[in-house]
């Protein structure tokens, strides 16, 4: 792993058949912010990050067929563990 993503993990538990972690991610290479990763199975499957330059928040959708429970879930936990409010680089000491 690069050393400007770092991940940490939030949990890891199971949804009827399914096993999932839970990532909290930071990124600071091509984009500036923090997010969480959702992994089935320990395959990723949903992005939910908020860019801190853009100051946008952004799920990214790794494969075309996502339950609306596992989806709700992951808004849930990006809005319980990520701050809501961007860092303002033009006032940060």
């Amino acid at each position: 792993m690069p050393a400007q993503q770092q991940a940490a993990d939030v949990s890891g538990n199971y949804i009827g058949q399914l096993h999932r972690t839970n990532k909290l991610t930071n990124n600071v290479t091509d984009r500036d912010g923090i997010g969480i990763e959702i992994y089935p199975d320990n395959k990723l499957v949903i992005e939910i990050f908020r860019d801190d330059t853009k100051c946008t928040r952004n799920i990214t959708l790794c494969q075309q067929d996502i339950s609306l429970d596992l989806l709700e879930e992951g808004i849930q936990i990006f809005k319980k563990e990520i701050p809501c409010n961007f860092i303002d680089y033009d006032n940060f000491k």
